[in-house]
C-alpha cells in the first residue's frame, strides 16, 4: 500500500517544527476551561493523576494515543482537534 503525504512549500518542515506537546496542552485547557472543569474533574474523568494532567497542560508530558482518545472523549471533541495547532490569537 502506498500512502501519499501532501507538505507544503517548505517540505514539512514547519510541521516538524511543531511543538506538539504544547499544542496539545494548549488545547486540552482551553476546552476543559470551556467546559469549566477543574484539572481534578477531568484527571478522575479520563482515569489519569492529577499532576500528569498538570504536565500535559504545560507541554511538559508526551501522551499516549490512547491517554489522548480518553482526554478526547472526556472533553467531547474529536482527537484530531487536540492536535490542531493554533494559528491566531484565541
Amino acid at each position: 500500500m502506498r500512502v501519499s503525504l501532501a507538505f507544503g512549500a517548505d517540505g514539512g518542515r514547519a510541521l516538524a517544527k511543531t511543538d506538539w506537546r504544547s499544542v496539545v496542552g494548549s488545547n486540552v485547557r482551553e476546552r476543559r476551561n470551556q467546559l469549566g472543569m477543574t484539572q481534578n474533574q477531568l484527571a478522575a474523568s479520563a482515569g489519569l493523576g492529577r499532576t500528569y494532567l498538570g504536565g500535559i497542560e504545560k507541554g511538559q508530558r508526551n501522551p499516549s494515543l490512547l491517554v489522548l482518545a480518553r482526554l478526547a472523549e472526556v472533553l467531547g471533541v474529536d482527537l484530531p482537534d487536540l492536535l490542531a495547532p493554533v494559528t491566531g490569537a484565541r
